[in-house]
């Protein structure tokens, strides 16, 4: 799909669909796996919930963006408080390791609840 500029020069957005190799490993998460009770946690009491997807580019490198996400929690103007609402997602193995790491260095008790 092409959303293109009004004079149809250049396309603003390509959505392009991939074939996704078929495993026979299941990384699904259903009603019994803790998800509901991950969110009821995590939750504040208005029931908002921080959920940030993060996948293979947002946990590598030297200063990864995880990393600097993070840090606006405990740097920002009374934000620390809200790091406890936070639930993160990794949509690889990649991500999903570098998320076990953080979560055993920072207090962060919500986000392992999807293991």
């Amino acid at each position: 799909m092409f959303n293109q500029t009004t004079d149809g020069s250049k396309p603003l957005f390509v959505f392009q669909t991939h074939q996704c190799q078929s495993s026979t490993k299941r990384n699904t998460i259903g009603p019994g796996d803790g998800l509901e009770s991950a969110l009821s946690e995590a939750s504040m009491a208005n029931k908002t919930v921080i959920i940030a997807i993060v996948n293979k580019a947002y946990v590598e490198g030297d200063k990864p963006m995880l990393d600097m996400f993070l840090d606006g929690f405990w740097l920002g103007e009374d934000t620390r408080g809200l790091i406890s609402h936070l639930l993160l997602v990794a949509v690889d193995q990649t991500s999903f390791e570098r998320h076990r790491c953080v979560v055993a260095k920072e207090p962060i008790p919500k986000a392992n609840k999807l293991q």
